[in-house]
């Protein structure tokens, strides 16, 4: 069934909802609905409302909630990325692949070798994270902080473990340098296309994050990051 999010709404049986702007167009445009065809419409705290299409016209939808249902596809872990700008489409598509693979948070922060030092992509970013929970069935949108320097990021921290920081040059996978101890939260640090200095994988360090790889062969930057990730739902969290 067709879903769209209205985050921050209140809905209930017979309320009436009107749908306009990029929604609209979705619906109207590119799914071509009409009249008493059914929707799904998800709000920021996992529930799932069902609801009838009872006026459409061309620039607006209304739609009458027919019943609502409380969702849980969320991951129990909340993992947070915190990747390194990635230049142009790169960095689109880890925010999409981030938010289907159950990221809570991400930050995207500018280290010494990132290529990419332009901002003006913030909004972007969170209309594609919104996108990719309407399409995987998340029930939840990401948090995406606004970009920071690294090293202002890692001031953030206090010196005990939080999580990993991904070095091409690291020799030690992840099932040789597991922590004994479950999590709930973990962060998972990426590199920009040039990787990470050795000042900042010290710094990092010091912060209480461990040095990790991602096998004999390089990745591309955008390629490390979602394997990454996978690996740390693998892991901890609901893979």
């Amino acid at each position: 069934m067709p879903r769209i999010i209205i985050p921050s709404v209140t809905l209930s049986p017979q309320k009436e909802v009107r749908i306009s702007d990029k929604d609209a167009h979705y619906l109207i445009n590119v799914l071509r609905l009409k009249k008493a065809d059914l929707l799904h419409i998800l709000d920021d705290r996992g529930n799932v409302h069902s609801a009838e299409i009872i006026s459409i016209n061309k620039k607006e939808v209304i739609a009458k909630i027919k019943g609502t249902e409380k969702v849980n596809t969320e991951s129990s872990l909340k993992l947070i990325l915190v990747q390194s700008i990635l230049k142009g489409e790169k960095m689109d598509l880890v925010i999409q692949k981030a938010t289907e693979l159950g990221v809570k948070e991400i930050y995207p922060v500018i280290s010494s070798r990132t290529i990419a030092r332009s901002t003006e992509k913030y909004e972007r970013w969170h209309k594609i994270a919104k996108e990719s929970v309407r399409q995987c069935g998340r029930t939840e949108i990401p948090a995406i902080h606004k970009p920071i320097l690294f090293e202002d990021f890692l001031r953030l921290m206090d010196e005990r473990f939080k999580g990993f920081i991904f070095y091409e040059d690291s020799k030690k996978g992840l099932k040789e340098i597991i922590p004994a101890q479950r999590v709930s939260q973990i962060y998972c640090i990426m590199g920009p296309e040039g990787g990470f200095s050795p000042d900042e994988i010290n710094m990092a360090a010091s912060k209480g994050f461990i040095q990790a790889g991602l096998g004999p062969r390089i990745l591309r930057a955008e390629t490390a990051t979602i394997t990454a990730l996978g690996l740390l739902q693998f892991i901890y969290g609901d893979l």
